[in-house]
Order: structure tokens, then C-alpha cells, then sequence
């Protein structure tokens, strides 16, 4: 009883399995003797274990991250890849996971197979966790016997996305952070600051310059109105997201209005082909058919516009038309691709031609985030100095002038 009452303490060790492969994994346990016999009843001999301090904040952190998915699934492909049978390395992965939520999702799937149900329905019975494409391609991996390599392409596929995501961003969080701050500044000023000089310049009388004037009046309507404009603002979000929420064509527009800001649409488009065309490659690669992998590509491209073009591919090829002439027809993708895709179609090097094309993009979103990157930096705080320095001298343009006066 007295053991029951103790808590469970994180362990992060490292060990080597029963084929003599080093593995690694963090398990929960009562003490450090507790981890080590658990992991020696999976056959796992342990060269070193330590305990893993983890924030509070980090314990309320319950959410499965597509991060989590992805090291789930390496360290399955490893387990698997290392001849270790399917339920076990399952139980050690399910040991390994260190949030609750994702211990019960690998709990059920492990449950689900050892009743006999096959891998591929298992997942998908765990949805959203693993989408259509994770669940496709491992059932291609069981149906050939190569679910260690399926696994290994899924993983591959999981961490450029990843990277995708990261470059995404990386490109987003900078502009958005400084431009936030300026307007918070700014708004700052204008509703705390300015009122204070409205009010010394009135006691002086003096005659103010048309910029002060400019700057006092939009701080005076920000002052009065504010609750009035922090309402309209907060319903506006409301609408907006309902909209965005029932109305199709509302989410179309703004999906057209994405791919169309300058700079960033830009990213937005190279990205989306760079993670389209690398699906693309990976299930065909893997004998998925053509169709079927159209269709699963379509549905992870998050983005409509790009959802309808290759839905549109796919259509265009059940009928009997070619891959780089239904494309071709779409006007959503570059010439290069086309020239590449019609390549790949007819010397029946497809897979590896989208590959190509799938690096392609992904290194110029690479480029044009660097690029980018070097030029924001100084344009943004150019924009905040302006932005705040004509606050700040339209307030001091008076005091100078009744200097002079004096």
C-alpha cells in the first residue's frame, strides 16, 4: 500500500535490446530499481538511467504535438526494424511515452492488435492522430511485408513536414512579433501618454502644429471609444471565425487571399508544392496507386485552392488524361514541375522525379525565409521607428516651439 501511495518519477535512460541495438526512451516508474527491472522484463539491458526532472507547466502539457506522433513512430521503425516482434515493441513504446494522453493511445492501439486486429485499422480507429496517409502506408507495409520500411518512410515524411512547418514559422514569428509590439507601443501612447501633453498644451494655449493636432485627435477618439472599439473588435473575431467555420466560399477567399500577399504567399505556395510533391513520391514509391495517392495528397495540402487543383488531377487521370497535361490544366503549378512530371511519366521514373521536385521547393522556401530574413529585420525597425518617432515628435514639435517663443 505504501508503494501505491508514492508517485511515479520520469526516467530517462539509454540500453541495448535483445539484437544488440542501442536504444533510448524515457519510462515512468516509482524509483530507479523499478525502471530498470520493468525495462530488463522487455529484454532490454540498461547502461544508463537518470531521472528526469519535468516542470509543472510541462506536466499540464497534455496535448499529442505532431512531434509526438512523429518520435513515437521512429522509435517504433527502430524497434521493428531491430526484428523485434510487433506487440512488443508496441508495449515498449507505450512504456517509453511519457504524456498520459499518448501512453492511452498506444494502451489501445497495442490492446486492438493483440485481439487480432491489423495495424492499419487500428490506427484508423484512432484518429485524428493519424491521418489517411499514415494509415494508407502502413497498410501497403503489411500487405508486402515491409512495415519496418513504410515505417521509416512515414517518419521520413512526418519530420520534412516538420521542418515545413518550422520555416513557416520562422518566416511568420519575427515580422509578427515586432509589428505586435510597435502597435501595442503605439496604442500605448496614444491612449496614456498623448492625454497627458493634450492636457499641458491646453493650461500653456499655445498653438499646436498640424501633426500634433493629427496625433491628439485620433488619441482623443481612441480614448472615448476604446471599449466601443474593443467590442467591435472582439464580435468581429467571433463572425470571422463562424464564417470561416460554415461558409465555404468565405474560406476559399481567404485561402486565394493567403497565396496572394506579397512575400508571403509566395512561401505559402513553395511550401504547399514542396510538401504535396514529397507525399506525392512516398506513396507511389511505396505502390500506392496513382489515384489513390492524388486523392490522399489532395486532402493534406491545407490549403483549397491547391485541394481543388489536384483534386482536378485526379479526376482528369481516372478519365484517361496524363498526369503533367491535367496539371498543365490547373494553372496552380509552376512550368518547371510540369516539365518534370511530364519527364518522370514517360521514362516511368515518376516517384523519383516528384522527389526531385518535392527538395526542389523545399529548398527554395529554404532560400527565400533566409532571404527574407536579412531584409525584414532592417525594413521593420525602419517601420517602428517611424511608426513610434512621429508619435513621439508630434508631442515634442509643441514644447519647441514654445521654447522659441520664450
Amino acid at each position: 500500500m505504501a508503494d501505491k501511495s508514492r508517485k511515479q518519477q520520469l526516467f530517462r535512460w539509454q540500453g541495448v535490446d535483445k539484437n544488440g541495438m542501442k536504444i533510448q526512451g524515457e519510462n515512468e516508474a516509482l524509483d530507479k530499481q523499478s525502471a530498470i527491472v520493468t525495462l530488463k522484463q522487455t529484454g532490454i539491458t540498461v547502461l544508463g538511467i537518470k531521472k528526469k526532472n519535468i516542470s509543472t507547466s510541462f506536466r499540464l502539457n497534455k496535448k499529442i504535438r505532431t512531434q509526438d506522433i512523429s518520435a513515437f513512430t521512429k522509435e517504433l521503425s527502430n524497434l521493428i526494424s531491430a526484428n523485434i516482434p510487433l506487440t512488443s515493441a508496441l508495449a515498449i513504446t507505450e512504456k517509453n511515452a511519457y504524456k498520459s494522453l499518448l501512453k492511452n493511445v498506444i494502451h489501445k492501439i497495442r490492446k486492438q492488435v493483440d485481439a487480432g486486429k491489423s495495424l492499419s485499422d487500428t490506427f484508423r480507429s484512432c484518429s485524428p492522430y493519424f491521418d489517411d496517409i499514415f494509415c494508407s502506408l502502413i497498410e501497403a507495409g503489411e500487405h508486402s511485408g515491409t512495415l519496418a520500411m513504410m515505417l521509416k518512410n512515414i517518419t521520413q515524411h512526418q519530420e520534412k513536414s516538420i521542418k515545413l512547418k518550422r520555416i513557416i514559422k520562422k518566416a511568420l514569428l519575427y515580422p509578427i512579433t515586432v509589428l505586435t509590439i510597435s502597435l501595442t507601443v503605439t496604442i500605448g501612447l496614444l491612449i496614456f501618454i498623448v492625454p497627458q501633453f493634450a492636457e499641458l498644451f491646453q493650461n500653456v494655449g499655445a498653438e499646436l502644429p498640424i501633426l500634433t493636432q493629427i496625433i491628439m485627435s485620433v488619441s482623443n477618439t481612441m480614448y472615448v471609444n476604446l471599449n466601443l472599439i474593443s467590442i467591435i473588435m472582439f464580435f468581429s473575431l467571433i463572425i470571422v471565425k463562424i464564417l470561416l467555420l460554415r461558409s465555404e466560399k468565405c474560406a476559399s477567399f481567404l485561402d486565394i487571399l493567403y497565396l496572394n500577399v506579397p512575400i508571403f504567399g509566395n512561401i505559402l505556395k513553395q511550401s504547399i508544392l514542396a510538401r504535396s510533391f514529397h507525399t506525392l513520391s512516398i506513396l507511389l514509391h511505396t505502390g500506392v496507386s496513382l489515384t489513390q495517392a492524388l486523392s490522399l495528397t489532395a486532402k493534406i495540402s491545407n490549403n483549397r485552392i491547391y485541394e481543388k487543383a489536384f483534386t482536378d488531377i485526379y479526376k482528369k487521370v481516372m478519365a484517361g488524361h496524363a498526369i503533367y497535361a491535367s496539371a498543365k490544366d490547373t494553372q496552380r503549378f509552376p512550368e518547371t514541375a510540369i516539365q518534370m512530371i511530364a519527364i518522370g511519366e514517360h521514362s516511368g521514373t515518376l516517384d523519383d522525379m516528384l522527389k526531385k521536385l518535392g527538395e526542389y521547393f523545399e529548398e527554395r522556401v529554404d532560400d527565400i525565409v533566409y532571404n527574407l530574413g536579412q531584409l525584414l529585420e532592417p525594413a521593420i525597425m525602419i517601420f517602428l521607428c517611424l511608426v513610434v518617432g512621429t508619435v513621439v515628435i508630434a508631442m515634442y514639435l509643441p514644447i519647441f516651439n514654445i521654447g522659441t517663443v520664450i
